[in-house]
């Protein structure tokens, strides 16, 4: 008899999404038919995956849960309930498009519960691994071919819609990667690995992508620095890393407003692209729902900047508790100042700081929420074993 008792969802959707996530890398390029079934399909088997496991915890009473995370469940509650007032309340006529872009920002809180409840084996551990390199293969690959400068612009494209999402891409993979860089044994994987952490990033840096430039940088330089070490990142700049975006976008615009600064170049471009000016006049027309928000309206989508298209969505109702999620989350995570903790707490920070100036990361979709939450599920991993586990 089927027994519900038998089934590790948990594993299967974490498995399934990264199998889809690199198949995603591969088809992206070639403009396949099949690209809108996938991203549908991604989103009904996350919310299939998280019915699942809910119905286990309730109906069966099965608790795999490490650290506890029910409050979470009940602010991810309160979220969908936010977000579903502002869809029915808004001001546009909802189609199947902004339905899957809405669906999209639930399903990265949805991927960090499932995950949450999934084991740390090490034949997960070398599942993440390995696939990360076949990811990082197919980077490589796609450089040395047609599809390299495949754009209207200078800058490299891999095939993908525009250099930022490339270099979103090649972050997440180096992200992941470098996490993994100091639980390896092998001193010569270890080199490969940082060598394609390294090349990566020069990949990256040919995608003239400031803000994953910068971010990527942070990420390996503090990585390097701090990794190896048991320093522990103090709360108070954790919670500034997650409010980070936020306060940018008002100092951004405030600088810009004072004419300062309006020449100046960074990083080849001007310091100024057009983003604050583009925030000041939705800061203007977000007024009016500020509360809760217009999900029918702005879906979620990219604004070039997190906590205004959190906003804009869910009002700032919505975006407290996205905060609460996500620093109690990290918070609850983050107990031991180990090796693989700190690289960990340091990629999840390095999310939230590249989300000033961009959304993909923070808003989820597609195959960016099984990478962020494997970004927590590496945290917690860091925090209920030794150290000293490792990876042949």
């Amino acid at each position: 008899m089927f027994n519900i008792r038998n089934l590790n969802i948990p594993q299967l959707y974490f498995r399934g999404m990264w199998i889809l996530a690199l198949v995603l890398y591969i088809v992206i390029p070639l403009k396949s038919t099949v690209l809108n079934y996938i991203y549908l399909g991604i989103v009904i088997f996350t919310i299939l995956s998280f019915a699942v496991v809910y119905a286990n915890l309730i109906i069966v009473k099965k608790e795999t849960v490490r650290i506890s995370f029910k409050s979470n469940n009940v602010i991810f509650m309160l979220i969908i309930a936010v977000v579903a007032l502002s869809m029915a309340t808004g001001s546009e006529k909802l189609d199947i498009e902004r339905v899957t872009s809405i669906l999209g920002y639930l399903e990265m809180f949805m991927a960090i519960i499932i995950v949450n409840h999934m084991s740390h084996s090490d034949s997960d551990r070398r599942f993440v691994f390995i696939i990360n390199i076949l990811i990082s293969a197919v980077f490589i690959v796609l450089s040395r071919t047609k599809y390299a400068y495949s754009g209207v612009l200078d800058s490299l494209y891999l095939g993908y819609a525009n250099p930022n999402q490339t270099a979103i891409f090649l972050f997440m993979s180096t992200a992941i990667l470098t996490v993994f860089i100091n639980i390896l044994k092998s001193k010569i994987l270890k080199a490969a690995v940082i060598g394609l952490c390294l090349y990566n990033t020069y990949l990256l840096y040919l995608t003239n992508s400031r803000t994953c430039i910068v971010t990527s940088v942070i990420l390996l330089v503090f990585a390097f620095a701090f990794g190896g070490k048991k320093i522990k990142i103090p709360k108070f700049v954790i919670f500034m890393a997650v409010i980070f975006p936020l306060i940018f976008m008002f100092v951004y615009t405030y600088i810009y407003s004072l004419g300062e600064f309006t020449k100046d170049i960074f990083l080849g471009k001007s310091l100024f692209s057009g983003r604050e000016t583009y925030y000041m006049s939705q800061l203007v027309q977000i007024q009016k729902r500020i509360l809760i928000g217009d999900a029918a309206k702005y879906y979620f989508t990219n604004m070039h900047n997190g906590p205004l298209a959190i906003i804009a969505s869910s009002g700032v109702i919505g975006y407290i508790l996205y905060l609460i999620f996500y620093i109690r989350t990290i918070f609850l995570y983050y107990t031991k100042p180990t090796r693989i903790c700190n690289v960990a707490v340091i990629a999840i920070l390095s999310v939230f700081l590249h989300s000033s100036t961009e959304c993909a990361m923070v808003v989820g979709g597609a195959h960016y929420s099984i990478i962020v939450a494997t970004f927590y599920w590496i945290l917690n991993d860091g925090a209920l074993h030794n150290e000293e586990k490792r990876i042949e």
